[in-house]
């Protein structure tokens, strides 16, 4: 609700988070890193709550033609 009432900042949906996965069980220089992108984590939280929220009454809503 308070998404909704607009006193939630979501400012931070256009940020990202980088993480350095290792690609060997040793690592010793940077190569040896994956860099892996975390974009919109959060905003793909909201929308999938969203989606399964919406799969309860879609049908109501959704004109048969």
């Amino acid at each position: 609700m308070d998404f909704c009432n607009d006193n939630v900042d979501i400012s931070s949906t256009n940020s990202s988070v980088i993480a350095l996965k290792p690609k060997k069980d040793n690592p010793e220089r940077v190569d040896d890193f994956r860099p892996i992108s975390l974009l919109n984590y959060s905003l793909k939280c909201i929308t999938k709550i969203l989606s399964i929220r919406l799969q309860r009454v879609i049908l109501e809503l959704v004109h048969q033609n």
